[in-house]
């Protein structure tokens, strides 16, 4: 599993690009946040059942 450090960073990167998602007058841009928020919530859920060494690599 990863590190509880780790899934902090994922979970407060993930905030942070719907945050800049939200703020974007731009929809293209606002696109890109919300694909990259995704991401981190994908790597928030296989910390969950993934050894270390596979997440988000």
């Amino acid at each position: 599993m990863t590190s509880r450090s780790d899934t902090a960073y994922f979970a407060r990167r993930e905030t942070e690009e719907r945050a800049r998602a939200m703020a974007c007058s731009d929809v293209a841009a606002r696109r890109v946040h919300l694909e990259m928020a995704e991401r981190y919530r994908e790597c928030i859920q296989s910390a969950m059942v993934a050894p270390a060494e596979t997440i988000c690599a």
